[in-house]
């Protein structure tokens, strides 16, 4: 297998979301750990949503994993598939910081209404928030756009995946959203 049949930008952003998504994920995994089994800390509904989203964000990686396979392997197989799959996981990640931006802009030019909290929060902690949203969730989604991008041109995906899989990922983050509140 030749490693340089990868192409340079989906090998760094790859390393990229192993960076994020890994060391983050793990952090909150040992952290996890550490209070619900060491401690014995009863695990409640936002323990259990916090362990599942970070299982979710890791089998997000494994998508990427697959990405980079397939340069790999001489029968391209599921091509369509991984990459309605890479689409799905950039704009599921790309949805909330893009959305913060474009209500905190709105707030700024006075179009609509802060309430102190949430999205719409514009002290010093609603901008950490949100800094913490592109770090955690908006950088992620650009690398998968930027993976979901070259493997889509590189294997010729219909652009009905793509835009299927921006689709799914959106509606799976509204029913995760639906979920936790």
């Amino acid at each position: 297998m030749r490693v340089d049949a990868i192409p340079n930008i989906t090998k760094w952003s790859f390393y990229g979301l192993l960076l994020i998504i890994g060391g983050f994920s793990l952090y909150v995994l040992a952290a996890w750990s550490l209070d619900h089994i060491l401690n014995q800390d009863p695990v409640d509904e936002t323990g259990w949503i916090i362990f599942g989203a970070s299982l979710a964000r890791l089998i997000t990686l494994g998508v990427a994993f697959l990405a980079l396979r397939t340069y790999l392997t001489a029968v391209k197989r599921n091509t369509g598939l991984i990459a309605f799959a890479l689409f799905a996981c950039s704009s599921g990640q790309l949805v909330y910081p893009l959305a913060e931006l474009i209500v905190k802009f709105l707030v700024l030019v006075g179009l609509w209404e802060s309430t102190g909290k949430g999205i719409s929060n514009m002290k010093a902690e609603g901008w950490f928030n949100h800094g913490a949203a592109w770090l955690i969730f908006g950088i992620p989604g650009i690398l998968f756009l930027s993976i979901g991008l070259q493997y889509s041109n590189c294997f010729h995906v219909s652009r009905a995946y793509l835009i299927a899989g921006s689709v799914v990922g959106v509606l799976l983050l509204l029913v995760l959203g639906v979920l936790i509140g």
